[in-house]
């Protein structure tokens, strides 16, 4: 008789991979006992319990019953793949498996693959190894969906070295193998051309099951996918395939038919009824699912999966009614995007805790994982605007409107997302996985309004290594300007309105495109500290503002401060200000302290934010209060795209009968103060479009709204200029002042780089006003017979939300359309608007 030194117990039907699993943990002298019936067990024997829950033929409930009161290692076998209707399901289930036993640990499971497999329909691996036994040509859909599996033997080497370790223990962990696109799987190892590959609009029914963390495993898929297939060619020659076809039977007729004709009425119109209650009941739950989306993630995530199972009912009770398809088809795609895009908030969420935590982790699955997402989202928005596009009727033609109204721009969001993806195809490189990668964080006070966004105060160089943020090091401006050696000479401005006789650091974001003065700024920084870095990131006091209005008050342990989103600037201002002299080690120890408890809550950060985090970082680069730029080329290529680089494009060119009007306007405050807290502009801007040449008269004002008491403060003295494109001609620069007095303004005209620029000095006390009048013109005749006219109005980084008011004329041209040709808007963000004029 043979000793053996456990008892295993493994709960489940069985089938080729539990026999061959059984005979593996034998040879590891285990006493295997597999069941699929509880009744006569005695659990308390077991040393270890593997529930196989792949093929959900086990009873849960009995399950979690038994599980509960055991004190042995548990391993649940749990599908990695889900129906989409069924994932809330499955999450939950899961979810509710660890927190009844904290030795409960479950592997999540590909699809799997090799020797004397069963074929399953939910694999997307076997749909397509099927189809190529049986046919020619293979069909795939443009989901983009990644094939995800593992070898049978592989599977159980990970199984039984789980067994004997705690790594799984309360945890949820995916396998992840090499992972192919369905043509590539198709080309690289079912030797099928591409010529006989179709693509199909009909998506394969399966999203994946959310998870704490990732197992990479490797084996040979080529060796797995022969096997697979010899083994479903087997079992297909094995069986006769008996298509068993019932002949259609005649339904009994007229009499059943005549009687109760009333009731069949009044069910009939009930039926009839269906689909509309099914279809308002599924927008209902999407709508309530996106407005829970920025406060409880989970209660989001279950509302969108009820809109998707209410989808599927009125697919199911639709008669063939192409009204009833057509809609429920678009809000099942609508539903089904955002139930990725929540997926995406927590999958970012979590890279980003791995990214600022201690452990080492996988930094390619991560970003590879948020690309495929990424991806799928691309795809279904593809699918969504084309069915919108071929919907005709009364409510389709209303939708389209809807979403015009709204300035919707589906093809500016699909571009967007392929711009992101193809940046996030680049965060392994960023992040350090083959060397560290130094960037500079610059803290720019936007209450001193500098072209950039505003004065830098201090700054912080941030080391990422092989996926982590393995150093932070802030130090305050003064501190590295003092150790410039030599002279530079600064712009001339700098010199003669801030009285600075030389450049440094700290001034060097005078450039308002953000990737010139990123360029200038690490030049200086390598000048001044030796220190060189592989890109620069600015962020400035808003966009901290808008985390801490997230993660709440945080505690400044070192200093016994309490910082939260109404008290940052003053309390700030009162660390790094009172008492401070250059040379200081004061702000850059604050400025460390506030930067480390940041990052400490975001670390901890409830899952139910996550949505809104990155609602607010989104928003954050969208409004220019966070700039970026990289050198890595693809990468910067992408956050350019995105418009996220802060860089100013003057260019006017945009086609054939096609004018880009555009203008910025940008203060640099030089009154060595934080006077912008009380300072309001407001922009006029009455354009008069002609075929040979644009007119513009452009009104500024500034208004202080400091109280006179604060002194000089309160003063605003700002050099303001004007970015205009290269080829304008200036009339001139008039002021105006409270009293409606005027007066010629002195300016200066630069030519930078294809733009030109106005610049002059304002003055301002508290409790006062001034305006700017500039008029110019420029000369085209790309509108001699017409054609489209767009005005570009550039929001200044740091800036919140100058109002901004829009009035477009013409004279010897005619309005198209029905599009307005005057705007009360602000600049929350870049302003953009489009006409189309006829001669």
């Amino acid at each position: 008789m043979q000793d053996f030194d456990a008892k295993l117990g493994i709960y489940s039907f069985p089938d080729i991979f539990i026999e061959k699993l059984s005979a593996k943990f034998t040879e590891k002298y285990l006493d295997v006992i597999v069941f699929n019936n509880s009744d006569n067990v005695v659990f308390s024997d077991f040393n270890y319990l593997i529930v196989n829950l792949l093929n959900n033929e086990i009873d849960l409930n009995k399950v979690k019953e038994i599980v509960s009161k055991l004190e042995c290692k548990i391993i649940v076998l749990y599908p990695l793949f889900v129906k989409t209707e069924e994932k809330y399901v499955a999450e939950s289930n899961s979810q509710s498996l660890l927190e009844l036993n904290k030795n409960i640990g479950i592997i999540l499971v590909p699809e799997i693959l090799g020797n004397e497999v069963k074929f399953n329909p939910r694999y997307l691996s076997h749909d397509l190894i099927m189809q190529s036994i049986l046919s020619e040509r293979v069909k795939i859909d443009n989901s983009g969906q990644l094939i995800n599996a593992i070898s049978i033997g592989k599977l159980i080497e990970v199984v039984v070295k789980e067994i004997f370790s705690f790594g799984v223990s309360g945890q949820q962990v995916a396998l992840i193998g090499p992972r192919r696109s369905p043509k590539s799987f198709i080309n690289n190892y079912l030797n099928i051309s591409e010529q006989n590959i179709v693509t199909v609009n009909e998506k394969f029914n399966r999203t994946e099951v959310s998870h704490t963390s990732l197992c990479k495993v490797d084996f040979s898929l080529r060796l797995a996918v022969k096997a697979t297939k010899t083994a479903f060619s087997d079992e297909l020659n094995k069986k006769e395939l008996n298509i068993d076809i019932k002949k259609p039977t005649k339904k009994s007729t007229n009499k059943k038919l005549f009687n109760n004709f009333y009731k069949l009425l009044l069910f009939f119109l009930f039926f009839l009824s269906l689909p509309v209650i099914t279809l308002l009941f599924s927008l209902s739950f999407l709508f309530i699912s996106i407005k829970f989306a920025s406060s409880d993630i989970r209660q989001s995530e279950k509302f969108v999966f009820y809109s998707l199972q209410a989808i599927n009912a009125t697919k199911n009770v639709s008669f063939g009614i192409p009204f009833y398809y057509n809609y429920s088809n678009i809000i099942y795609k609508s539903a089904f995007i955002f139930q990725e895009a929540l997926e995406l908030s927590k999958i970012g969420n979590e890279f980003a805790t791995k990214i600022m935590g201690d452990n080492t982790y996988d930094l390619e699955l991560y970003s590879d994982g948020v690309s495929a997402i990424l991806d799928r989202i691309h795809t279904d928005i593809d699918f969504l605007q084309s069915d919108i596009n071929e919907l005709d009727d009364y409510f389709g033609k209303n939708l389209k409107v809807y979403i015009s109204n709204k300035k919707i721009d589906v093809n500016n969001i699909k571009n967007d997302i392929y711009a992101f993806k193809s940046f996030t195809s680049r965060l392994s490189v960023l992040l350090g996985m083959n060397k560290p990668m130094k960037y500079l964080v610059l803290f720019q006070n936007n209450m001193e309004l500098r072209p950039t966004g505003g004065f830098i105060g201090s700054f912080a160089i941030v080391t990422f290594d092989k996926g982590r943020m393995s150093e932070i090091v802030v130090s305050d401006i003064y501190s590295a300007d003092g150790q410039l050696k030599g002279h530079v000479d600064p712009p001339e401005p700098i010199r003669i309105h801030l009285g600075e006789g030389g450049w440094y650091m700290r001034d060097a974001n005078w450039d308002p495109d953000f990737s010139n003065s990123a360029k200038k700024i690490e030049w200086f920084l390598d000048k001044e500290t030796s220190n060189q870095v592989d890109g620069v990131i600015a962020i400035d006091l808003s966009f901290v503002e808008s985390i801490l209005k997230i993660i709440g008050s945080i505690k400044i342990i070192d200093y016994d401060k309490t910082i939260s989103a109404e008290n940052l600037y003053l309390t700030t201002q009162e660390e790094v200000e009172s008492k401070f002299f250059p040379g200081s080690i004061k702000k850059a120890s604050f400025m460390t302290s506030l930067a480390k408890s940041l990052i400490a809550e975001l670390e901890v950060l409830k899952s139910d934010k996550y949505f809104t985090l990155i609602k607010e970082v989104y928003s954050s680069l969208e409004e220019r209060h966070v700039q970026l730029f990289f050198h890595d080329l693809n990468a910067q290529e992408s956050i350019k795209n995105l418009g996220y680089s802060g860089n100013i494009n003057t260019n006017t060119d945009c086609g054939i009968r096609c004018f880009n009007d555009n203008y910025s306007l940008i203060d640099a405050n030089l009154g060595v103060n934080k006077s912008n807290l009380f300072v309001r502009r407001l922009q006029e801007i009455n354009l008069n479009v002609s075929k040979q040449n644009i007119s513009h008269e452009l009104f500024i004002t500034h208004e202080n709204i400091a109280s006179q008491a604060v002194g000089n403060s309160g003063n605003y003295k700002s050099y303001t200029r004007l970015i205009i494109p290269e080829q304008s001609k200036v009339i001139g620069v008039r002021s105006y002042d409270t009293y409606g007095n005027s007066e010629d303004l002195k300016y200066d005209i630069y030519d930078e780089e294809g733009r030109k620029e106005i610049g002059f000095l304002v003055n301002l006390l508290p409790s006062s006003s001034k305006k700017i009048q500039i008029v110019w013109d420029i000369g085209s005749e790309n509108l001699t017979n017409g054609g489209e006219f767009r005005l570009f109005v550039r929001k200044q980084a740091g800036t919140d939300n100058d109002a901004l008011l829009v009035q477009v004329q013409k004279s010897d041209l005619t309005l198209t359309g029905s599009l307005p040709s005057s705007y009360n808007t602000n600049l929350e963000r870049d302003f953009n608007a489009k006409l189309f004029f006829k001669p």
